[in-house]
């Protein structure tokens, strides 16, 4: 057990290169380990520590690698990470008697919820103008992401289309020509995903209601299909208008779904992730057991991949800090292109580059920049609609 634990969280640590997708990981070494009870370890272990791993590159990503004058957080994010896997299993015990029963009672009714949600977000405009231009940019963007995953132009998109969508455009334009600001409140300025400051309170203060709703929502996401990470994340910035809010649930909710869509493999039967489907047999076999060893397993790759984190936090804090600079701004442009080059092909350059005009559309015609992702949301709903088969047909 602790061979396969500390290669899961050594191989874990991979998160923190766009691109190496936790699945890749594990189709690669599930041979190398003998016995479903092996594996289940290694593909908890590698997913929840790949989880805190990726946290920080997905900020910078979403946040269009600028930071906020007011401080960085690096240490906070890392703690917060920490904090929505400790609630997310002290409410594992409600998530065992409340999944079963939302599974019977919603029946088919989810994917319109799902719709429900996505459409009310669309109600707070401010004016028809608004609306009308928010709901441009999310079907022009619906129907690219459409495009792009059901005709499989390349095996891992989501880097180079949201690298495109946040990322592209901050640095080529600067922050001073930046997104809409989604303040709840005001609606107006230049818009980043606000890190947390390191002074701010505990997660367990005044953060702790929102660090515990995205905890829940992960736990009920796992009732949807196609729900991912990224339409997670996706639903998560079209929802919340205040960007600080946005840098404190990000980090809670990609730790807490990855951790509840293994766990309610063993709760509902539904496999979310490749890391529940070789989870799911040492939950068959040991039960409740099974599934305290489960969220065990995380707690340790969480704790030591956070450990790991903080350690080189500092640096972190340093790259952020001068990553305003002109040429450092060109250079991290220059990497984007190289690693979606090297991992894409000229497929990945075509979507780095479509998402990064419909990113600049957006920006100039004022639109949230949580638009862009129909990308993530309108395939979603294909699938959910049970359309995926028709939309191939169509496209080929």
């Amino acid at each position: 057990m602790i061979f396969e634990a500390a290669a899961g969280i050594m191989f874990g640590s991979l998160g923190a290169i766009p691109f190496i997708h936790p699945n890749l990981i594990l189709q690669t070494m599930a041979g190398f380990f003998l016995g479903s009870f092996s594996l289940a370890i290694f593909a908890v272990t590698l997913s929840v520590s790949h989880a805190f791993f990726s946290v920080a590159p997905s900020l910078m990503v979403l946040n269009g690698f600028s930071s906020e004058k007011n401080g960085s957080g690096i240490t906070k994010i890392f703690k917060i990470a920490l904090g929505a896997l400790v609630l997310a299993i002290a409410v594992l015990p409600f998530a065992w008697f409340l999944l079963p029963f939302l599974k019977s009672a919603w029946g088919e009714s989810y994917k319109y919820i799902f719709l429900a949600i996505i459409i009310s977000n669309f109600l707070p405009e401010r004016g028809p103008k608004a609306a009308i231009g928010g709901s441009s940019i999310f079907l022009l963007s619906g129907i690219f992401g459409t495009i792009t995953f059901f005709r499989g132009i390349v095996a891992e998109p989501l880097f180079p289309m949201l690298s495109g969508f946040f990322a592209v455009p901050a640095l080529l334009l600067g922050r001073e020509n930046g997104w809409k600001r989604e303040f709840l409140e005001v609606g107006i300025g230049d818009g980043v995903v606000n890190l947390p400051n390191r002074d701010s309170p505990s997660i367990f203060g005044e953060e702790k209601s929102l660090v515990l709703a995205c905890v829940f929502a992960s736990a009920i996401s796992t009732l949807f299909p196609a729900m991912t990470v990224g339409v997670m994340l996706g639903l998560l910035m079209l929802t919340l208008r205040d960007d600080r809010a946005l840098g404190i649930a990000v980090p809670a909710l990609i730790v807490s779904k990855v951790f509840y869509d293994i766990v309610a493999a063993g709760i509902t039967g539904n496999t979310r992730s490749f890391a529940s489907v070789l989870a799911l047999p040492l939950m068959e076999i040991y039960g409740k057991t099974g599934l305290l060893l489960v969220a065990g397993m995380a707690m340790i790759a969480g704790c030591i991949a956070c450990a790991f984190c903080l350690k080189f936090e500092r640096r972190l804090e340093e790259l952020q800090a001068i990553i305003e600079t002109e040429n450092l701004r060109k250079a991290i442009l220059a990497g984007i292109l190289m690693l979606v080059f090297l991992f894409g092909g000229m497929g990945g350059i075509l979507i780095t580059a479509t998402s990064a005009s419909l990113g600049v559309l957006g920006q100039k015609a004022g639109a949230r920049r949580s638009y862009l992702m129909g990308a993530l949301l309108v395939p979603a709903l294909i699938f959910q609609f049970g359309l995926s088969e028709d939309v191939k047909t169509a496209l080929f």
